[in-house]
């Protein structure tokens, strides 16, 4: 759907987060971008009382950034999709196309009729007669639930994907255009951690544990209150030089969990792939700005790690850039998104 501009719409479990962008002499320009809080978990809700939190809160995000569209593209949090890698005989196009939903009954939890189901073919299996076909399988209930509240608020849906698809449209250009990247977005509630290989998605895992987790475990460890948590955290981080290690003492054993789950992917991926080798870590997310957690995840995996620029290729205004610099790691869904209208 062509437009102007179009907006990314990232709904989160108690946030929601925007980016408009546009064509402006044939190049990519944010118009807009803004964040506001939501009550969590107004989004799962099922009564009307919760959708209306949701499109007011949209309502007035819109009406602070001054938008100029009403199309979005939007997207479904990893933790409520079903994702999978699949090994399958050797097909063509028209057999695979009329198999596809019996092999991922195998799969997927939910009745086949109760979920929109996608795939794409990655490539060969582990012998020469099978091959690999990313699925990915959302509730139709979710699905509903979002078209139903984007409707209410007046907008345009372009189209719905998946938070860890709409990511890959902000992979940096100055990466190889074969490498393949360890991706991880830490979200407030939980972190996504895929595997990417040549720009295709192939591996997705979501750990329940994210930056609303380390802001607790420094509450309960040294008796602050949530606000003044999270104001450490942000502050000090993993730097272990700071506030003699106890700050980042606290978040460790936190996001030791994530790291555990981290390693064990990266022990799959070259079990599979004995000649291949990722080579690049990139974080995004609310808590990938963290002091001393870049560091900490290359000292651990042994792999560079960088901190991802979702506007990188975007003209921003200079009357905005520190705006946008300050916090652009929180966006990525967001850009990607946008970015549907302007790249593959």
């Amino acid at each position: 759907m062509a437009a102007q501009s179009i907006i990314g719409l990232d709904i989160g479990f108690h946030s929601i987060k925007a980016v408009e962008l546009g064509r402006v002499n044939n190049n990519t320009q944010l118009i807009s971008l803004g964040s506001i809080a939501m009550p969590e978990q107004a989004i799962l809700g099922d009564n009307p009382n919760d959708e209306k939190i949701v499109v007011d809160t949209i309502g007035k995000l819109f009406h602070d950034m001054k938008v100029k569209s009403n199309i979005v593209n939007t997207s479904l949090p990893e933790s409520s999709v079903y994702t999978r890698v699949i090994e399958v005989p050797r097909l063509t196009d028209k057999e695979l196309a009329a198999s596809i939903h019996w092999e991922a009954e195998q799969y997927i939890p939910l009745p086949i009729d109760q979920v929109n189901l996608d795939y794409a073919v990655l490539g060969n299996g582990k012998t020469g007669n099978t091959m690999q076909v990313l699925l990915v399988a959302a509730p139709l209930a979710i699905i509903e639930r979002y078209t139903r509240i984007l409707s209410r608020a007046d907008l345009v849906v372009s189209s719905i994907e998946t938070d860890a698809i709409s990511i890959l449209r902000v992979i940096p250009q100055t990466l190889p255009e074969k490498a393949n990247i360890l991706l991880i977005n830490i979200g407030a509630r939980s972190t996504d951690i895929c595997i990417v290989r040549q720009r295709v998605l192939t591996f997705v895992r979501t750990v329940p544990s994210g930056g609303d987790s380390f802001t607790r475990a420094i509450a309960e460890e040294l008796g602050f209150a949530l606000p003044q948590a999270e104001e450490y955290k942000r502050a000090y981080g993993l730097d272990n030089t700071k506030l003699e290690g106890k700050i980042a003492a606290s978040i460790a054993p936190v996001f030791s969990i994530i790291l555990e789950e981290i390693k064990k992917i990266l022990v799959y991926f070259r079990e599979h792939n004995p000649e291949d080798k990722i080579t690049t870590s990139l974080l995004f997310g609310g808590s990938a700005k963290l002091p001393g957690l870049m560091s900490y995840i290359a000292s651990e995996t042994g792999i560079d790690t960088i901190l991802g620029n979702p506007f990188e290729n975007i003209y921003v205004d200079p009357k905005i850039k520190a705006q946008v610099e300050s916090n652009f790691s929180t966006f990525a869904i967001a850009t990607g998104l946008a970015l549907k209208e302007f790249v593959p």
